[in-house]
């Protein structure tokens, strides 16, 4: 199953939230946006944001089944991405457009996603999740085609870790 880890802020600034003002109300859009894709896709949530609150202790919440994280003060929810991933190797789906963050997850295995892609897929999901197409059959081709076992050329095969990058973010 597909965990991913989300850089808050990075993500909420990316999002266009033009109508809302304060930085609760775009932290809890955020949130309740993250929570529809979770629910449509069935994909593991961690939200990252930078300060406690004013806390002494890093906090964890959870929203639905979106889990959220509030770092300590001194340590910035970059640096929270990181060491998770250094913990858990290839275990994530780093969302951000930090490069020192995107960097530091696929060192460690994992893979990433910039924020503006994530964002198409959450709308796409939003949008597309439950629409079908229906095929219609041809029924005037042959029974039993010919098939034919010669090559028609060099064959265009992506690198293997490609291959699983794509398959990975398929399912998304």
């Amino acid at each position: 199953m597909i965990h991913l880890l989300v850089d808050g802020y990075n993500l909420m600034h990316a999002l266009d939230s033009r109508l809302i003002k304060t930085l609760e109300e775009k932290r809890q859009d955020l949130i309740e946006r993250l929570s529809a894709y979770q629910s449509k896709k069935g994909v593991d949530i961690t939200v990252v944001f930078d300060g406690a609150q004013g806390n002494i202790f890093a906090s964890r919440d959870r929203y639905q089944r979106v889990a959220i994280v509030f770092t300590l003060p001194p340590q910035s929810a970059d640096d929270w991405i990181i060491r998770e991933c250094e913990e858990n190797p290839g275990n994530y789906l780093v969302v951000s457009n930090d490069q020192e963050i995107v960097r530091a997850a696929e060192t460690n295995g994992c893979m990433s996603l910039s924020t503006d892609l994530f964002i198409g897929k959450m709308e796409m999901a939003k949008t597309y999740d439950d629409f079908e197409v229906e095929e219609e059959r041809d029924d005037s081709a042959p029974l039993y085609p010919k098939i034919s076992t010669k090559k028609k050329g060099v064959a265009k095969k992506a690198p293997k870790r490609e291959r699983r990058k794509l398959s990975r973010l398929k399912n998304l």
